[in-house]
């Protein structure tokens, strides 16, 4: 894997071992920030399953002043931290280990983005999504990924949805809020 544009585009990043995490394919974390270019620079991010960090870290190259990392892997969260570190983010990186969705109850903190893609057999969206809304002004966005159709609560729009071979991303906002 590697960052696809911005201070560190270019630069390869690491994956935790084993099969349990499953990092996003650059093709689609190119169409993601292809959309969120010009929105992204000075936002502060949370990716709430962050695996590699790879959403994150991409945001973080391509301007965002801060990005908060949640893993429950160990393995996960030693990744992101090396990652970050070796991408000079430290300074703008947070990262927790944990059940993001109680991490978030003790976080007093609004995101700009926040990018959710837990496994997908897990049955974590429906949390997910009601933990970030708490974290949401009206102009925050929710990048989601999964890999079929799944239910959205209604405290949230979909804005848009793109399905790159068998994953769809969604974009989503509060409900009657702004749109990117």
């Amino acid at each position: 894997m590697r960052i696809i544009a911005g201070t560190a585009r270019g630069r390869r990043i690491e994956a935790p071992e084993g099969m349990d995490t499953r990092p996003t394919l650059d093709k689609v974390r190119e169409a993601v920030f292809g959309k969120l270019q010009f929105v992204i620079p000075e936002s502060n991010v949370l990716d709430m399953f962050a695996g590699s960090g790879a959403m994150g870290l991409e945001a973080l190259s391509r301007g965002a002043v801060k990005c908060t990392f949640i893993d429950i892997s160990k393995k996960a969260v030693v990744t992101v931290k090396k990652n970050a570190d070796f991408l000079g983010f430290s300074d703008r990186a947070v990262i927790y280990k944990g059940d993001s969705v109680k991490i978030l109850e003790g976080v007093d903190e609004i995101y700009d983005f926040i990018f959710i893609d837990p496994p997908y057999k897990e049955g974590l969206y429906e949390s997910a999504f009601e933990a970030a809304v708490k974290h949401m002004s009206d102009s925050s966005v929710i990048v989601c990924e999964h890999d079929r159709e799944i239910q959205f609560p209604p405290s949230l729009d979909i804005i848009d949805v793109k399905r790159y071979s068998g994953i769809f991303i969604t974009y989503l906002t509060k409900t009657n809020s702004e749109e990117i």
